[in-house]
C-alpha cells in the first residue's frame, strides 16, 4: 500500500499555467482576499497536520487555477500519514485535482478505494465516468455514468453519456439520453442541437425540423442554418403543406368565450405583447370596432383578420385575402363587445431562450395598434388585475400551493403598482417579458391563480409606507443576496434560504463542496436542476457555441464575487484577446445563457506533445435566476409546511408591511 502511496504522492511533472483565480471566500474585496491568502498560508506553515487548513488552502489555490500548488498541499499532508489513515474527503479532492491536470490513471486509483468504500457516493460515480472517458474505457464510463444517473439527475452525466453515443455513432441511445439531459435541464441549449442530429441521422425528419428549429434560433450559425434547410427538404412541400392545413383547423376551431371583468377603483396598464411586426393576424370572439384617425370600421366576430403595413398606414384585409377593406390612419384602438378576448396569432416569447416558443394567444381587454419605423406594436390595454391573471401562471407553476401563489401575486402587484409607465416614452407600461414581468394573457389562466389574484386584491408590499421595489427568481441555490440591484435594508443579503435564515459563511473548502452537493436549505427539494446544475463545454461544443477551439482559450480571471459567490465581474481571454464581462445577465448570457452568475470554473487538462492543454470547461453553478427577493421554490416549501403568503413574504423581505392599495366597488 506505501508503494502505491508513493506513486500516488508523486509532483505533477506539468507546469499548469494559472488560468483563472477568484475570491473563493465570504470576502470579496481585493484586500480581504489577499489577507485571506496570507492568512491560510502562513496558518498551513504553522499547522501542516491540520486537515482543515489544508483543504482550506487547496481548495483556495485549485479555485484560482494553481493546480500544481494544490496538489502539493494534499499530497504534503497526506505524506505524514499511513495512506489508510487519510480522510476520504483528501482522497476525492486530491483525485478531482489529477483529474483536471491529466493524471487520470492515478486519479482512478484513488476512486477505485473510494468506490470500495461509498458505493453510493455521487460524486465518486461521476468521476469514475468522467477518468474512464478520459483514458477511452467508453464502456466503463458509460457504466459509471449510469450509476450516477441512478443516484441522482445529473445533467453532466446524462449530456456525457449521450455525446459518447453520439460519436460512437448509436443515435438511438444518443437521441434517450440528450431527451433525458433535456429533461433534467431544458437550459442546456446545446443538447438540442445534439439531439436534432441524432433524429437527422436516424432519418426522424419532423423531430429533426423541431429541435432544429430550436436550435438555430440559440445558435444562427452556417452548420445549423444548413442543416435545418437540408431537414426541410427532406420532409418535403407536402409535409408543410398538411401541418399548415392541420393549424388552420385547429384555429378555426378555437372558440372564445366570454370572460367576467373585474371592476373597481383599479389602474388600467398597457403591455406590449408584438413588437417589430410587419403584418399580424387577429380575430374578436364578438363583433368590434377598429377606432383610426381617419375612420371607424365594424367588425365581425370570430372571424380572421390581418393589419400590415403600407406606407405608414395600416391595411385592413380579410385574413390569406389581397382584398384590401380599408386603409386606417395609426394609432388604432380594437374594441370588442360583451367581454370578448381578442386572439392574435403567432405571438412569440422567450425570444432566444430556451423556453422560446410562437403560439396563439388570446387576450382580455382591448388593443392599440402604433407604427415605429413601419413596424407594427401591438399592446394590450386592462386593468392592472386582470393583467395579474396573466402574469401569475406564467412566472411560477400554476398548481404550487395557493399560499405561495397568493405571494406571488402580491409580489407581481407590488412591482407592477410601483413601475406603472416604465416603458411611458415607448408608449406602454410594461413589456410582456422577463425585463418586467412575463404575461402571457387568457391562455394562461386557471381557477387556483386567478384565486390568488382575487383573495390578495390590491395588497402591495410597503416598506416606511413606500411600495418596494420587490424581486424575485426561480431558485436562489439556498442563498439569498441582497446587492445585485442596490443595498436595500429590506432585501437579506448573504441569507440562507433556510427557515431559521441564518448568515451564509463558507470556508473555501465548504464553498468548494457547497456547488458540488446538494444541501439543505427551503429550495432543495426542486426536482428539476435549478438548486444544482453543472455545464460541461468539449471541443466540439466549445466550437459551436464560442467559435473558437477550446485550446485557444487563454484565461478566465473572476475579478469579483458578490453575495452568495456571484459573479460580479469576468475576465475572459480568447485566442489572444481579453474580454472583460460585468453585470449579472452579460456573464450568464456569454456562457451560454447560464441559469445564475453563481458558479465555478474548471479546467481539465490534456497533455499533448508534453504540454498541458485544455481539454474541458466544467462549470459547477447554485440557483436559476439573479437570486434577489423570493425564491419561488422556497415559498412553495414554505406553503407547503404551513406558511401563510403574509409568513412567506416575511420570510423573504424585512421589515414589510402590506397594504391594501385599491379596493373592488
Amino acid at each position: 500500500m506505501k508503494l502505491i502511496f508513493l506513486f500516488l504522492v508523486l509532483f505533477v511533472s506539468f507546469s499548469i499555467p494559472p488560468i483563472f483565480s477568484s475570491d473563493v471566500s465570504s470576502l470579496h474585496h481585493h484586500k480581504e482576499y489577499l489577507r485571506r491568502d496570507e492568512f491560510l498560508s502562513q496558518r498551513w506553515e504553522k499547522i501542516s497536520h491540520d486537515e482543515s487548513s489544508c483543504l482550506d488552502l487547496a481548495s483556495l489555490y485549485k479555485d484560482r487555477g494553481e493546480y500544481k500548488k494544490a496538489l502539493k498541499i494534499i499530497k504534503e499532508f497526506a505524506s505524514h500519514k499511513e495512506w489508510r489513515e487519510v480522510n476520504s474527503e483528501i482522497k476525492k479532492f486530491l483525485a478531482y485535482l489529477y483529474y483536471l491536470t491529466g493524471e487520470s490513471e492515478k486519479a482512478l486509483v484513488i476512486l477505485r478505494e473510494l468506490k470500495e468504500k461509498a458505493p453510493q457516493d455521487i460524486l465518486t460515480n461521476l468521476y469514475l465516468g468522467l477518468v474512464y472517458q478520459d483514458l477511452d474505457k467508453l464502456s466503463l464510463a458509460k457504466k459509471y455514468y449510469l450509476e450516477a444517473l441512478n443516484l441522482e439527475d445529473l445533467s453532466l452525466a446524462s449530456y456525457q453519456l449521450a455525446k459518447i453515443f453520439y460519436k460512437e455513432r448509436k443515435f438511438q441511445e444518443a437521441i434517450k439520453y440528450f431527451k433525458k439531459t433535456i429533461q433534467i435541464d431544458p437550459s442546456i441549449r446545446l443538447a438540442y442541437y445534439y439531439l436534432a442530429d441524432s433524429f437527422l441521422r436516424e432519418k426522424k425528419y419532423d423531430s429533426a425540423y423541431r429541435f432544429f428549429s430550436k436550435a438555430v434560433n440559440f445558435y444562427p450559425i452556417e452548420v445549423i442554418k444548413e442543416k435545418l434547410k437540408l431537414t426541410k427538404k427532406k420532409l418535403g412541400k407536402k409535409f408543410f403543406l398538411k401541418w399548415r392545413r392541420l393549424q388552420e383547423e385547429r384555429r378555426r376551431k378555437a372558440k372564445l368565450l366570454s370572460y367576467h371583468r373585474v371592476k373597481g377603483n383599479i389602474p388600467e396598464v398597457k403591455v406590449k405583447i408584438l413588437e417589430g411586426a410587419k403584418k399580424f393576424t387577429f380575430k374578436c370572439g364578438s363583433d368590434f370596432k377598429i377606432y383610426g384617425r381617419n375612420k371607424i370600421v365594424k367588425a365581425k366576430g370570430e372571424k380572421f383578420y390581418s393589419l400590415s403595413v403600407e406606407k405608414g398606414k395600416v391595411s385592413l384585409r380579410v385574413y390569406d385575402s389581397k382584398r384590401e377593406i380599408t386603409l386606417l390612419e395609426p394609432p388604432l384602438k380594437l374594441i370588442s363587445t360583451n367581454n370578448y378576448p381578442f386572439y392574435i396569432l403567432d405571438v412569440t416569447y422567450g425570444a432566444g431562450e430556451f423556453w422560446q416558443r410562437k403560439v396563439d394567444n388570446a387576450y382580455r381587454g382591448s388593443l392599440q395598434v402604433i407604427l415605429k419605423e413601419e413596424k407594427i406594436f401591438v399592446i394590450n390595454v386592462l386593468n392592472l388585475e386582470e393583467y395579474l391573471y396573466g402574469v401569475v401562471p406564467a412566472e411560477i407553476y400554476a398548481n404550487s400551493p395557493l399560499e405561495a401563489l397568493k405571494a406571488q401575486a402580491v409580489i407581481s402587484r407590488t412591482i407592477a403598482f410601483r413601475n406603472l409607465g416604465r416603458h411611458k416614452k415607448e408608449g406602454f407600461d410594461f413589456c410582456s417579458e422577463v425585463h418586467c414581468q412575463v404575461y402571457r394573457g387568457l391562455n394562461v389562466e386557471n381557477s387556483l391563480t386567478n384565486r390568488a389574484v382575487d383573495e390578495t386584491r390590491g395588497e402591495v408590499i410597503v416598506y416606511k409606507n413606500v411600495p418596494i421595489e420587490a424581486f424575485y427568481h426561480a431558485n436562489c441555490g439556498g442563498c439569498l443576496r441582497g446587492e445585485l440591484f442596490g443595498r436595500r435594508e429590506y432585501l437579506p443579503s448573504n441569507l440562507r434560504d433556510s427557515e431559521d435564515r441564518s448568515k451564509l459563511s463558507l470556508t473555501p473548502w465548504e464553498e468548494e463542496r457547497w456547488f458540488k452537493e446538494k444541501r439543505g436549505g427551503v429550495c432543495a427539494q426542486d426536482k428539476n436542476s435549478n438548486f444544482r446544475w453543472q455545464r460541461v463545454y468539449d471541443e466540439e461544443d466549445f466550437k459551436l457555441v464560442f467559435g473558437y477551439s477550446l485550446e485557444e482559450l487563454g484565461r478566465i480571471i473572476v475579478k469579483a464575487r458578490g453575495d452568495c459567490f456571484h459573479i460580479k465581474e469576468i475576465e475572459v481571454g480568447i485566442k489572444g484577446k481579453v474580454r472583460q464581462i460585468k453585470g449579472d445577465l452579460k456573464i450568464r448570457n456569454f456562457f451560454d445563457n447560464l441559469k445564475s452568475s453563481a458558479f465555478k470554473i474548471e479546467i481539465k487538462y490534456t497533455v499533448k506533445k508534453g504540454m498541458l492543454k485544455p481539454k474541458m470547461l466544467i462549470l459547477w453553478g447554485a440557483g436559476f435566476g439573479h437570486g434577489v427577493g423570493m425564491c419561488q421554490r422556497g415559498a412553495i416549501t414554505l406553503a407547503e409546511k404551513g406558511y401563510s403568503y403574509k409568513d412567506i413574504i416575511s420570510h423573504y423581505y424585512n421589515d414589510v408591511e402590506i397594504k391594501k392599495y385599491y379596493y373592488e366597488k
